[in-house]
């Protein structure tokens, strides 16, 4: 969970403004490029031009995109080659080399991008206990901003959490039956990521869980515990391929995740209908219900 895997997707290596050699890409093979703006401030993009593999320092201004999830959507080539300034470096991004497109997550040269959580533990007999989710946008850039997109949106505020017994810790039926429902809408799942095959399943993976085919990820977050058989980490992101982990928390089995209330199997709750009736139903039905009580994007606040 602590390694970093080489970053295919965003690609936002920091280089100096003396103009870099670069393969120059023949132009012709069109794809879309979705740009997300992590960074606490707004910043502007520009096109790049390049003659003979270099950079010409010529931009074409694309646009303001706004701090704190901003994105924008860009009609472009593989091969081509953005920019944008942030604390008086210029940081560069390239559409990647393959067919289908892509998603890129600005951060400048930070890799991880942490959110902090408080829950209750032991079945509420202790509140305001600290986990961390260290989200690395380089793993699985929609899941990465979906999450943080929920979190800013303070979605996962006062959430019901749960240990399914089989390994995986599990949080995202919301409070507010209506805002669950918005986002439970086909129109509002996002795609999957690419799966990087030197990412695997380990304890304390975090990733959004799927309704058991393609591109139907919603709001269903669940974090990989010590004790999940190897059997299912093996299928997690081979035979399941929607899953794919887009952070972890450190040591998870010396957090809170850990002293989450446990059902057993003649206590599960039907979440079908908690989806309908929000978490209170789901306290009233069983009052050791932990809860998540806040979590923040640490860096939206300091």
């Amino acid at each position: 969970g602590n390694s970093s895997p080489i970053n295919i997707t965003s690609q936002t290596n920091k280089i100096s403004e003396t103009p870099s050699k670069l393969s120059e890409i023949k132009q012709g093979t069109k794809m879309d490029v979705r740009l997300r703006n992590e960074l606490p401030r707004d910043v502007q993009i520009y096109w790049e031009a390049k003659e003979n593999g270099k950079l010409t320092h010529k931009r074409r201004d694309q646009g303001i995109l706004y701090g704190r999830g901003g994105e924008m959507l860009v009609h472009t080539f593989q091969g081509d080659i953005f920019s944008y300034v942030f604390e008086n470096v210029r940081y560069y991004v390239t559409a990647p080399k393959r067919s289908e497109d892509a998603y890129i997550v600005l951060n400048a040269d930070e890799e991880d991008i942490l959110v902090r959580c408080t829950s209750s533990v032991r079945c509420m007999a202790n509140r305001g206990q600290i986990f961390e989710i260290i989200v690395k946008p380089s793993w699985a850039p929609q899941g990465a901003a979906r999450f943080l997109e929920l979190v800013r949106k303070k979605y996962f505020d006062m959430a019901m959490v749960r240990d399914d017994q089989n390994g995986f810790a599990r949080f995202g039926v919301g409070r507010d039956p209506v805002k669950l429902s918005h986002w439970h809408w086909l129109s509002e799942y996002i795609s999957d990521d690419p799966r990087l095959s030197q990412i695997t399943f380990e304890a304390g993976m975090v990733s959004f869980a799927g309704y058991g085919k393609p591109n139907t990820l919603p709001t269903d977050v669940f974090i990989v515990m010590p004790y999940a058989p190897h059997d299912m980490l093996r299928l997690l992101g081979r035979e399941n391929l929607w899953e794919a982990p887009f952070g972890f928390v450190k040591n998870v089995n010396h957090t809170a995740v850990s002293e989450w209330f446990v059902y057993d199997d003649n206590d599960w709750p039907d979440f079908g209908t908690i989806d309908g009736n929000g978490n209170q139903f789901a306290k009233d039905k069983n009052s050791r219900t932990d809860f998540i009580e806040r979590c923040i994007v640490v860096k939206d606040v300091v």
